[in-house]
């Protein structure tokens, strides 16, 4: 006993007297049941996962802060784990925690392009929730290198949260790249596809994310597609209208949206069409500044007579 007492104090760290080892030791190789490594890799997916709906609580309190947070920690857990949660997403044998996976794979930062790769890949999965969540998390992942086509392809799917979602991705995506200022064949065939999204009467998800994606094309040939969607029954349809009409601040919108101003819209559409109604002003040069506006309010026909006059200038 007394030798292994003395055996123990000559390793311990604490022992200062003995100065340390300078042999390599070799690791000891521990092995880990499959089952054990399963039920590791079903938590840390499952973790995530709990993040993410706490992400989405958060933006939908208009937490933007705390959001932004909590997305950043979100990013180190899906980096430091990658292999796992794609190995779930990819091939794991319950369908619910492999979607939980897919939806952790948006918010990877140093396995970007992997995601992206891995993402493109699932939305041509069997599983229809696989390729819904799929094209969700691109949107969120937001890689400018994304290959539009499968997303495009998409907004024709059958299924109308396919449609929504895909529209969602390409809202997303099209804020982080830069529209060609000749559309592209690419571009033409998104713009038919997410029209047809959005003369669909049944599904106001899909118009809304559709008319989001027209907005951030932020493309004068998007104009007539937003300009009808002030139109739609769905309030948040006519707001995203508004945001592109703002955005673009093309005069060819000044009658439309008067007339929008016009016929009684709601609260936020009336602030919403002031502000569009400034930036054209502005961006135009008939105003020099917001200032000149104040007083205008939501009232069509003083904005309409402070137009004529400012153009008589």
């Amino acid at each position: 006993m007394r030798a292994l007492l003395l055996a123990l104090l000559l390793v311990s760290p604490s022992c200062k007297s003995k100065p340390p080892l300078t042999t390599p030791v070799e690791a000891i190789s521990v092995k880990i049941p499959p089952e054990v490594a399963e039920k590791e890799t079903t938590k840390t997916v499952r973790r995530v996962n709990r993040n993410v709906d706490l992400w989405q609580e958060l933006l939908a309190q208009g937490k933007t802060t705390q959001a932004h947070s909590l997305r950043q920690s979100i990013a180190r857990d899906v980096d430091e784990n990658f292999d796992a949660v794609a190995t779930v997403a990819r091939e794991g044998e319950f369908t619910q925690l492999r979607n939980l996976a897919v939806k952790g794979l948006g918010f990877s930062r140093e396995r970007r392009a992997d995601a992206r790769a891995l993402l493109d890949t699932l939305l041509g999965d069997p599983q229809l929730t696989i390729v819904q969540n799929a094209a969700l998390s691109l949107g969120i992942l937001a890689d400018p290198e994304t290959d539009l086509t499968k997303l495009v392809a998409l907004l024709a799917h059958g299924d109308a949260e396919v449609r929504t979602n895909a529209a969602t991705a390409l809202a997303k995506l099209f804020r982080v790249r830069e529209t060609p200022r000749d559309l592209t064949p690419e571009y033409q065939v998104a713009a038919d596809r997410l029209a047809a999204v959005l003369a669909d009467a049944k599904h106001a998800r899909a118009r809304r994310a559709a008319v989001f994606a027209f907005a951030n094309l932020h493309h004068p040939h998007m104009l007539p597609f937003l300009i009808d969607a002030l139109e739609d029954e769905d309030v948040q349809v006519q707001i995203g209208a508004l945001y592109g009409l703002k955005e673009l601040a093309d005069e060819r919108a000044l009658e439309p949206l008067l007339r929008y101003l016009d016929g009684d819209p709601s609260e936020a559409g009336a602030s919403w069409a002031q502000e569009a109604l400034t930036r054209i002003a502005l961006v135009s040069g008939l105003a020099k500044d917001a200032g000149e506006l104040d007083g205008l309010g939501g009232k069509t026909q003083k904005w309409r007579e402070w137009f004529e006059k400012a153009r008589a200038r």
